[in-house]
């Protein structure tokens, strides 16, 4: 599926393809992009949006199907924190009850200022096997690109417009063992990775009382 192309400036051959759920060949152009009246950053941004659709409709990520992009600048790990019970970062080291982990994580895509989330986030406690919080092979809602936002990303701290980009990730997603309630100091790491395998990685002391 791709987004943002002008329907004018699409070729009847191609919507007859469509139509006729015909294959195109390689290199036949399939429209021109519309121009994008907003800007961020003090740039303009004409662009399109791709999605690639597998098997029951899953959203895979496309970039798996792409030609490889140079991308030698690594993820980044901003800060390592608490999340209260009702899911907001807080000051300080030391939880409490219903408490949760995040990380404010950022990476860089061939541009110099608009931020992406990391590829791939993991993260083990007190030297335990790394778990995997999230790897962006499919969308984790399967068919719904919408599942999920709110329980990967932490709400109301992360940001993804024209003007702000704060990615914050909830550390308890899609995980399976919950995070140590008994009393005590631990130490929890966080490694991010890139597709193109650049890693960035940080540890954090915390306790639980």
């Amino acid at each position: 599926q791709y987004h943002h192309v002008d329907p004018d400036s699409i070729p009847q051959k191609i919507k007859t393809a469509f139509k006729n759920k015909a294959s195109v060949p390689t290199g036949e152009l399939l429209g021109e992009i519309v121009d994008w009246p907003a800007s961020t950053y003090g740039e303009v941004y004409t662009h399109i949006h791709l999605n690639v659709i597998g098997k029951d409709g899953i959203y895979l990520n496309p970039l798996h199907f792409l030609e490889s992009l140079q991308d030698v600048k690594k993820p980044v790990i901003q800060r390592i924190g608490i999340l209260d019970k009702r899911g907001r970062p807080q000051s300080g080291s030391v939880a409490r009850g219903d408490y949760g982990l995040f990380v404010q994580a950022r990476d860089l895509l061939k541009h110099h200022k608009f931020h992406i989330p990391p590829y791939h986030v993991e993260y083990r406690i007190q030297n335990a096997n790394w778990k995997t919080v999230w790897k962006f092979d499919q969308l984790p809602g399967g068919s719904d690109r919408e599942a999920f936002v709110n329980d990967f990303f932490v709400p109301r701290s992360t940001c993804g417009n024209y003007s702000c980009r704060e990615i914050y990730i909830d550390l308890g997603f899609l995980q399976q063992n919950p995070f140590p309630q008994k009393a005590g100091s631990y130490e929890l790491e966080v490694r991010v990775h890139d597709q193109a395998g650049n890693q960035d990685q940080s540890s954090y002391k915390f306790q639980v009382r």
